[in-house]
């Protein structure tokens, strides 16, 4: 505070030119070179007096000690705690940014592998759309098969029906191979549903996983 105290008395310092001489300098003409006379001495004080009144502060009437100084303890008091706060808050400050660039690591890891097992999925998917377009189509095309068979076989059978009636002796071993071909065609032709109901379960159940 003395330093405050300093300044408010003492605003700025004298010009140059009227620095006060020292003892050796107002010793007289036998001070020497340099020694200053009388005349300047009396210059230096008349200087002096002249800007004594812009050397002094006078504190307004409204700016008492009372006021400011506790101000200023609170202020000083308040600055001493935050420095010593400073170093936790510093520390809690950098753990929270080390957990979230942490967080946003993991995160950024998750979607990732998020994204590669998304994308397995839909290469599965589409593998497996694939295989059922192509069973579909190899259904179509037994199933034309087996009926074209079925329509040979009814020309047979009428043919067959015609020749017994001119003929009583008869042989019903090309009817019975074509009818034992009919039914292994539709054997396969049930077997071919089934894979087509048990892969479109599928599709089906990795539709509703997704959702």
């Amino acid at each position: 505070m003395s330093g405050l105290n300093a300044s408010l008395r003492f605003g700025s310092s004298p010009p140059s030119k009227s620095r006060r001489p020292s003892r050796s300098s107002v010793s007289g003409p036998s001070g020497g070179a340099g020694a200053a006379t009388l005349p300047e001495v009396a210059a230096w004080q008349a200087e002096c007096e002249r800007v004594k009144d812009k050397l002094v502060i006078t504190a307004s009437a409204d700016l008492t000690s009372s006021e400011w100084r506790p101000q200023l303890e609170r202020a000083l008091a308040s600055l001493s705690n935050l420095q010593e706060l400073a170093p936790a808050a510093q520390a809690e400050i950098e753990a929270g940014g080390a957990e979230l660039a942490a967080s946003a690591a993991a995160l950024a890891s998750s979607e990732q592998a998020a994204h590669s097992q998304l994308a397995g999925l839909r290469s599965q998917h589409k593998a497996a759309v694939m295989a059922v377009t192509t069973l579909e189509g190899e259904q179509a095309a037994r199933q034309e098969y087996v009926a074209t068979l079925e329509q040979e076989l009814e020309l047979e059978e009428r043919q067959q029906d015609m020749t017994e009636q001119g003929n009583t002796m008869s042989d019903k071993r090309p009817v019975q191979r074509l009818a034992a071909a009919c039914t292994e065609l539709r054997a396969e032709l049930l077997q071919m549903e089934v894979r087509t109901g048990v892969l479109q379960a599928m599709l089906l159940r990795q539709a509703t996983a997704k959702t």
